[in-house]
Order: structure tokens, then sequence, then C-alpha cells
């Protein structure tokens, strides 16, 4: 008589594997159950037949692997705030930071820096932390926030009233070299009940045409595209060229053929410097010359410069650089005067 065939014995699960293959977990508490569950995959498989072997063939499985490659990658909802509130505080930080920047005049590299640094030494702060300020951004928080937000503030300001009644303002512009580029600020000035006098940045442009017309022009423009009326101009800054107040053909007459009433106002600046000029005509030296012959005879020299320390150490005066006068530039000659006295 033939002996009955013996039944293959099934593999169960064991709890070892699980520190190989941290993705595996028991279907079920019974000891002897012969399925086992993939953590990443969500679902069942066989390991009766194989056991270890099966989880083998699970992981070089295509959905396995693709499901570990998921893992690895960062959850969209980590690149978010979760809080409101920590977010309106995130936000608010960058535009203070950005607005330190443009108010003092510092490179967006600079708040990248700081931005850094703040978030190495304030690190128990959740919201330093996620201060990521780079130059990119804090330039598009300048162009697409700062910048319209101070512009909407002046033209609520000086649109009409509620009654209609308008609101006065002068303009003031200059042509100001920036390597080959001519470039033009444009600077409204009003009065404000609450905050006083105030001189606002309206506009900045590049032109080449340093012509009455061509100055004329853009100052039209200008008012055109912010909505401001010429008959609301009370006055015209400038400095004194003959371009900008010449009797005949200049910026201040056709800007008068418009509005009769412009002021013209010119530069306190050049005219306090022509007087001095005049005034050091009748002196019986130049001061100029004086100045930049004095700068000329210590600078080419070290051994000059030396003894001139040396001298400063004698009669117990702290060492202070003899300034340089640029001609161009007149307003040095007053500062230059008074470092050599």
């Amino acid at each position: 008589m033939d002996k009955p065939p013996k039944k293959k014995r099934l593999c169960s699960y064991n709890k070892q594997w699980e520190a190989k293959k941290t993705w595996v977990k028991p279907v079920s508490s019974d000891s002897m159950s012969t399925k086992a569950f993939c953590t990443l995959c969500r679902r069942e498989f066989s390991i009766g037949h194989g056991g270890e072997n099966d989880l083998t063939q699970h992981a070089s499985t295509e959905v396995h692997k693709k499901a570990t490659l998921a893992k690895g990658a960062r959850n969209i909802g980590a690149f978010f705030v979760k809080s409101p509130a920590e977010n309106d505080k995130i936000v608010a930080n960058k535009a203070s930071y950005v607005y330190r920047t443009v108010k003092h005049g510092l490179s967006y590299n600079s708040t990248d820096c700081l931005a850094k640094l703040n978030s190495a030494l304030f690190n128990d702060s959740n919201v330093v932390k996620k201060m990521h300020l780079g130059r990119t951004k804090a330039e598009m928080i300048t162009m697409n926030a700062l910048g319209p937000k101070t512009m909407w503030d002046i033209m609520d300001y000086l649109s009409p009233t509620e009654e209609g009644e308008p609101v006065y303002f002068s303009v003031a512009t200059d042509a100001s070299n920036k390597g080959d580029r001519k470039m033009f600020p444009v600077c409204v000035r009003y009065f404000s009940v609450s905050d006083g006098v105030q001189c606002k940045l309206l506009d900045f442009y590049e032109d080449s045409d340093e012509t009455a017309n061509g100055i004329h022009q853009a100052l039209m423009s200008c008012l055109e595209k912010y909505e401001l009326d010429i008959r609301h101009v009370t006055a015209y800054a400038a400095d004194n060229a003959h371009v900008n107040f010449g009797r005949h053909h200049s910026v201040y007459q056709l800007l008068s053929r418009a509005n009769n009433r412009i002021l013209k106002t010119n530069c306190p600046a050049h005219i306090a410097r022509n007087a001095c000029k005049h005034a050091c005509d009748q002196l019986s030296v130049d001061i100029e010359t004086i100045v930049l012959k004095v700068y000329s005879h210590f600078s080419i020299s070290a051994s000059r410069r030396g003894e001139l320390r040396s001298f400063f150490a004698f009669v117990d005066i702290e060492w202070r650089e003899i300034l340089y006068h640029v001609c161009t530039r007149w307003i040095s000659l007053h500062p230059a005067v008074e470092r050599l006295l």
C-alpha cells in the first residue's frame, strides 16, 4: 500500500526580518501567519512558500522601488508654513529687512548675509529660522511690493479730496551721470497735515536728451503716467543751468505755458556757491590753489607724509588725512579748508 504524500510545510512570519527590512510588518498577531504587509506599497503579499526570499523578490518589484523613491522625497507641505499667524510674521520680517536695506542704501547680498546670520544666532525661533531672503527675492520684494506700496501712498495723498479740492505740489528734477547713462529722478514735494513737508521720489528714468524740450516732454509724460494735473504744480525746482531757467527757451518757460502760476525755484546750493566764488575772487590768495598744492605736496611723497605725521605727534594732535578738493565737486572745498586750518 502506497504511503500518502507528505504535505509541504509553509513558512510563517519571522519578527527578526524587521531588523533588516524596516518596511515589513506582520498582517496579524498570529505568529503562524503566512503573509506579510509592506508599509511602503501598502499591500499584503505571501511569504508562505519562500520565506525571506519572498521579501527579497517583493523588494525587487517596480511598485516597491517607486514607493521607496517617493518616501525619500519631501512632502510638498514641508515647504509651506502651516500656521497663518507664523506666515504673516515671516512675511512682515522679510519686508522689514528689505525696507532697511533700501533705506540705508545697502546691497541685497548684505540682506541675505544678515538673514543667514540671524538664523544661526536665533535658531530657537521658528520665524527667524525660516527667513530665507536671497538677493533675487529681496529685489522682487522691492520692485513688486515696497515700490508699488510707496507709489499708492503718494497717489492716495495727491489725488483730489472727496470734496473735489485739488492737492498742490512742486516738482524737482536733475540730470545725473551713471557711467555713459544719463539718469533723471523726478521728485514731488507737498505738505501733509499729519507728517509735515514731504519729499517723495515719483519716478526715475533714463534719457539721453538733455535739451529743454526733452526734459519738458519727460516731465509731462511722468505727470500723465500718474494722472497728475500740471495745473496743480506750484513750483519747478532744478539747478541753475540755462536749459532749466533760461529766459527765452527752457524747461521753466515750457511749463509756464501750461501753468503760468508755477514758481521758479533755483538751487540754493548753486546760489551759495556762486556767492562764495565771487567772494573768493576778492581775496589776495587763491584758496583752491593752496588746497590743491598742499595736498599734492604731501600725497606724492611718503617721506613728506611721514614728516607731517611726526609733526602731528610733536604738537600732540590726532593724525587726520589731508582732504583732496575736486574742482567739479565744489562742495568739497569747505571741508578741505577746515581740515587744513
